[in-house]
């Protein structure tokens, strides 16, 4: 007879001691999950200058050529954009050849007609002196057929040239870039009607670069040929670069009254002349500006931001080369300027978060992005510290 002691009821008397104890868990709190890095503006804070008026400007070539063809026609293709970086004999824009090369074919005909005819007049010329020294002719009719061979000989001379010049437009109806450099602007389409001398491109040369802004009336006085400043670039703030005041514009603007004002850059190291590309916004530091003020840093006009009613920056715990803590730190303000406040409580070469502070919190991850046309955060807190250990 079987009952039913043969069966163990173990295994379920195991799952209902478990049974409380996930009851438990399950009332828990939740694993902790940790909220997306905010992405924010970020700058570095820039040393303060002492008494220095600043000026921002735009960063160009020292010089610039306005290419254009020799010739007139019709642009066939343009071969690069503002922008694109062209070596000596590169290949920039063309014309349309069709009429250059008929110009040039007809040339070689008429050149090959007037040899044609100078053949036959020395052919002349030597029948009549044969008959000259035989006395069957009058010298009247050597004189005749000598003239005859000097026409040809000048025609043939002409249409000769007239080829070489026909073959040398050949060559104009292609724009090659003479130097290595950049282009930084163009004035013609492709299928535009171009005349000789117009131009087509804006080429600037390598080599020396220069900022130019722009000074008042009462600020040009900041300035005279060959005196030092300190340059500062918006993308990389950090090192300053050597500058020296290279032209001062003699006469002011009629509509603005401002006086140009050119300033070479004398970057230190090749890296930071990389770093210095044409149409940056730059900040000149004239007058007293080679030194800064003690303890006293100037940061972006957004990077201010009040907390529990005083002013703060939001100060980042490291480089932005990845998300990153941010810290509010208190600062106290110092003078508030046109391109930026000045503060104390922030080290020179820190990161700070330019726009977007308010939104953040204690502790909170940020993840640094740039402005359109600026470098990657990334890559100018790489450029700083790369020349910072140099």
């Amino acid at each position: 007879m079987h009952t039913f002691r043969d069966f163990s009821f173990r295994p379920a008397r195991a799952a209902l001691c478990l049974l409380p104890a996930l009851l438990l868990a399950a009332c828990g709190p939740a694993p902790e999950t940790s909220a997306p890095p905010l992405p924010v503006l970020v700058a570095q804070a820039r040393p303060a200058p002492d008494g220095g008026q600043v000026f921002s400007g735009e960063v160009r070539a020292r010089r610039e050529a306005d290419l254009a063809f020799r010739i007139a026609g019709k642009l066939a293709v343009r071969l690069v954009d503002p922008g694109t970086r062209v070596k000596p004999g590169e290949v920039l824009a063309r014309l349309d050849p069709e009429d250059v090369r008929l110009s040039a074919a007809a040339s070689r005909a008429q050149q090959a007609q007037a040899e044609a005819d100078l053949k036959l007049a020395r052919v002349d010329l030597e029948r009549t002196r044969a008959l000259r020294s035989q006395n069957f002719i009058s010298q009247a009719a050597l004189d005749q057929k000598q003239a005859a061979y000097d026409a040809a000989a000048a025609r043939s001379e002409a249409a000769r040239a007239q080829a070489t010049v026909a073959g040398n437009q050949s060559g104009y109806a292609t724009l090659t870039a003479d130097v290595a450099g950049v282009v930084t602007q163009y004035f013609a389409e492709q299928g535009q009607v171009v005349s000789a001398g117009q131009p087509v491109l804006r080429l600037a040369p390598d080599g020396e670069k220069e900022v130019v802004i722009a000074a008042g009336e009462s600020q040009v006085g900041a300035f005279k040929i060959g005196q030092p400043v300190k340059v500062s670039l918006w993308a990389r703030p950090l090192p300053l670069i050597d500058g020296v005041v290279r032209e001062i514009a003699p006469a002011g603007e009629s509509a603005s009254r401002a006086f140009v004002v050119k300033v070479t850059l004398r970057p230190a190291t090749k890296g930071e002349d990389e770093a210095v590309r044409l149409g940056m916004t730059a900040t000149v530091v004239a007058g007293n500006g080679a030194t800064a003020q003690s303890g006293v840093v100037l940061v972006p006009p957004g990077g201010l931001v009040q907390a529990a009613g005083k002013p703060v920056v939001w100060v980042l715990a490291g480089a932005p080369a990845g998300p990153v803590k941010a810290e509010a730190r208190p600062v106290t303000v110092a003078q508030y300027r046109e391109d930026g406040v000045l503060v104390s409580g922030v080290a020179a070469g820190e990161w700070v978060v330019s726009r977007g502070g308010h939104k953040l919190q204690p502790g909170q991850l940020v993840r640094a992005e740039s402005l359109p046309g600026e470098a990657p955060p990334a890559l100018s807190a790489a450029a700083a510290s790369a020349g910072g250990a140099k």
